[in-house]
């Protein structure tokens, strides 16, 4: 019989992992947004001009992980800016978007060595 279900230890890896590589596509693409802009001659974009070199580079793009990573990225930064927008917040600019997402990628990978230490640590205690 095949087992169903990793422990809650591996799952709890794999979920983080999992986010970890989510967010490090999202940094990427904003890190080349910003590129973008900047060679554009626009410093401090905001979340709008995100969407739009999503968009851009969503046509330009050959591969089809690159074009599925541009438009979950657009279709995410859409919401967050619909989100900031429905409180009543103006939205961020691309530089602290990467700066948060580049520090959520450091918290994640922190927590994920924690994890797998405590799934070692487990795992040697019987």
């Amino acid at each position: 019989m095949k087992e169903e279900k990793m422990d809650s230890g591996g799952d709890r890896q794999k979920l983080i992992e999992d986010e970890i590589d989510r967010v490090k596509a999202a940094r990427e693409l904003l890190e080349e947004a910003q590129k973008l802009s900047a060679a554009g001659g626009r410093r401090d974009p905001d979340i709008d001009e995100v969407i739009r070199k999503c968009r851009e580079l969503e046509r330009y793009r050959k591969e089809e992980i690159a074009i599925e990573r541009c438009k979950s990225t657009k279709e995410r930064f859409i919401g967050l800016r619909t989100g900031y927008l429905e409180n009543g917040r103006q939205p961020p600019h691309i530089d602290d978007l990467v700066r948060d997402f580049g520090d959520r990628e450091q918290e994640l990978r922190a927590e994920l060595q924690r994890s797998k230490f405590k799934a070692g640590s487990a795992s040697r205690n019987g």
